[in-house]
């Protein structure tokens, strides 16, 4: 018998209304977002904040503000332009740093249930951002893990960090991609 969304999110801890799932910091959306135009639907993505500033938006009438995960400011970032420049789109990238920063385990267990969900697709790790979080050596263990575990799955990113071009190179559905824009 096939499980139902909420039975799948509730299997791993997370508790979902029907619509949203209830995080450490209130309801927010799935953390995966599907696809665009550009990438295709099947292909779902996960943003942190790109750069180095900070930013700060508004969750359930309380504020948070967080630094961006990138090591450098780069000249002509994607990643601070178009629909990225939009309120909601930082307000998602916001959240999402938080969280990382703060509930580690939320996360990835929020992640292994959005992918079971799903059932098989692509996985775009940063669309926006990099791994350098509060926590990145914990960050960068929670992809691998979830990757992993996640074979039905093919996850890419793209990192300016060195320590992260090979976090990838012993699993087969998984790939990172130096990124030479400064």
């Amino acid at each position: 018998m096939k499980l139902t969304k909420k039975e799948i999110y509730a299997k791993y801890g997370i508790t979902f209304d029907g619509e949203k799932i209830v995080s450490p910091i209130g309801k927010v959306c799935e953390l995966l977002k599907e696809g665009n135009s550009k990438t295709g639907k099947q292909v779902y993505t996960f943003s942190l904040l790109p750069g180095t500033g900070e930013y700060t938006a508004e969750v359930n009438g309380k504020q948070y503000t967080v630094k961006g995960t990138c090591v450098c400011n780069c000249t002509g970032c994607y990643a601070k332009t178009g629909h990225y420049r939009q309120t909601s789109a930082i307000r998602s990238m916001v959240i999402n740093t938080f969280l990382v920063n703060n509930y580690i385990d939320f996360v990835k267990n929020a992640i292994m249930a959005q992918l079971e969900i799903i059932g098989r697709g692509e996985v775009r790790i940063h669309a926006a951002g990099d791994f350098n979080t509060e926590n990145s050596e914990e960050y960068s263990n929670m992809w691998y893990g979830i990757a992993k575990k996640n074979n039905a799955f093919r996850f890419w990113t793209y990192t300016k960090i060195k320590q992260y071009e090979t976090l990838f190179d012993y699993l087969k559905n998984a790939n990172i991609v130096k990124s030479v824009i400064s």
